[in-house]
């Protein structure tokens, strides 16, 4: 287990999973036409890293320009998943991007953060024009 990776469409979101440096990041727009069909190769691809020895550090970049219910449901999932993993051995830190005149994008990153229990999430506004990790 190494990388999984996707370019970003006009409805899906770019995904890079790195297992090498627990870095996994999502960024773009959210609303595939299948959500369960984009989305769940990243959640097996999630449970195997965790099954496995995971990093110390496991860090999840979010950055949308859009996310549609359904692909709220599986972004919830996979943030639990690694909530659930935390433990002395494995700590788990959550960065939400997004535009600081997105309300709705900022309300979902808080209402995210509010789920999770062992996992330390800030949430990062920028300006629209500028670049984001």
């Amino acid at each position: 287990m190494n990388t999984m990776h996707a370019d970003a469409s006009r409805r899906t979101p770019a995904m890079a999973f790195d297992a090498g440096k627990g870095i996994f990041e999502v960024k773009g727009r959210s609303i595939p036409e299948n959500a369960f069909k984009f989305y769940q190769p990243y959640l097996e691809w999630v449970r195997q890293y965790l099954a496995q020895e995971p990093q110390q550090i496991t860090r999840l970049c979010v950055s949308l320009e859009y996310c549609n219910s359904s692909s709220r449901r599986f972004l919830l999932d996979i943030f639990k998943m690694l909530d659930a993993s935390v433990s002395p051995k494995h700590k788990v830190f959550i960065e939400w991007h997004y535009a600081d005149n997105d309300e709705d994008l900022m309300e979902l990153g808080q209402e995210l953060a509010s789920l999770l229990a062992n996992t330390y999430t800030e949430l990062i506004s920028y300006q629209r024009d500028q670049p984001i990790f």
